[in-house]
């Protein structure tokens, strides 16, 4: 008997750890999808994070892209006037920029959908880059050309992939396109306060540019394309008369 009674407590204890270690199991298998659910939901607020810090990024690239022009464009007509270009020519040199870029924005955003997003702007900033470095060695109008065509065709490069970058994570975060707008009105305020702002530095670095040299110089074409006209800040006065070289020389 007591043999029996020995063999049943050890059934009972056996069987009350079994019971334990059971309901351990269903605790911590209650406990697991919680935390599962926990770290997505901080996985997907990193997510979300990451892209309004890209479409920020975005943002800042394509106002300081449109900058650049408005920001040289007060000091170039001195460089382009040194090379013999005069203001018809400057004008159609600008046309030419503007027409390629215009073509050339939404294929490229096309473009950039369809292939490496990275590459694309990397390819578009360097060209950009590399395609001043040129214009600087320019001596005549047509290498001008040249280099205005090639800066259309990667400011366009780099604006589309811009605008595609935009798109895809407005679109992450708000499928209705309502942020996608208010993205695009955001960064066409900010490129008009940029390029105001831009002008006006631009304007004071071209004339103290100007004052620091002395003399302003104007290419006038004449039949040779030799002659040349200074503007002296100077005394100045004509003497056209007898009577005006006689109060000069008084």
């Amino acid at each position: 008997m007591a043999q029996k009674k020995l063999t049943r407590t050890a059934s009972f204890n056996g069987g009350d750890a079994m019971i334990q270690r059971i309901k351990t199991v269903v605790k911590q298998s209650i406990k697991f999808p919680k935390a599962h659910s926990n770290r997505k939901g901080e996985k997907m607020s990193e997510t979300k994070e990451s892209y309004k810090r890209n479409i920020k990024l975005a943002m800042a690239e394509t106002i300081l892209t449109s900058v650049g022009a408005a920001f040289s464009m007060a000091y170039m007509t001195e460089f382009w006037n040194s090379i013999g270009m005069n203001q018809t020519v400057i004008g159609v040199v600008q046309a030419i920029f503007t027409i390629v870029m215009l073509m050339l924005d939404y294929p490229m955003g096309y473009v950039a959908d369809r292939c490496n997003r990275k590459v694309m702007n990397i390819v578009g900033d360097v060209g950009t880059a590399l395609t001043f470095v040129l214009y600087a060695f320019s001596k005549n109008v047509y290498v001008v050309i040249i280099s205005e065509s090639l800066l259309g065709v990667f400011a366009a490069t780099t604006n589309g992939v811009d605008q595609s970058y935009i798109k895809y994570y407005t679109k992450k975060l708000d499928p209705t396109e309502v942020l996608l707008d208010n993205v695009n009105a955001k960064i066409s305020t900010g490129k008009n306060v940029a390029l105001l702002i831009a002008t006006g530095i631009g304007i004071i670095i071209a004339v103290v540019s100007s004052k620091a040299k002395g003399q302003t110089v104007t290419v006038v074409h004449a039949k040779e394309g030799e002659l040349m006209s200074f503007v002296h800040n100077g005394f100045w006065q004509c003497m056209d008369s007898l009577r005006e070289k006689q109060e000069l020389e008084m």
